[in-house]
């Protein structure tokens, strides 16, 4: 899979994140701070490890995880600026 690919991947996770802070009986949220997005992080990680540790290759449902937490950084970078690589 090509980088574009993946950030278009990202892109549709960020799509469905945002159309969850509108709906009021959504666990997703506006108000996004960075230990929500820690905590959502951690969560979907644990869920990875989970379902990579019970898988085989190639983790396609661990896969879906890296997606949502890319998701989340995408977010949080959104909210509070993200900084460039030096």
């Amino acid at each position: 899979m090509e980088r574009k690919e993946v950030y278009e991947a990202i892109d549709t996770e960020r799509d469905y994140q945002q159309q969850g802070e509108t709906k009021q009986d959504s666990h997703i949220v506006e108000e996004f701070d960075i230990a929500h997005g820690l905590n959502a992080i951690q969560y979907n990680l644990d869920k990875a490890r989970e379902i990579w540790y019970n898988g085989h290759e190639p983790h396609q449902e661990a896969m879906d995880y890296f997606r949502k937490i890319a998701g989340i950084c995408v977010n949080i970078g959104e909210k509070k600026g993200m900084p460039k690589r030096k």
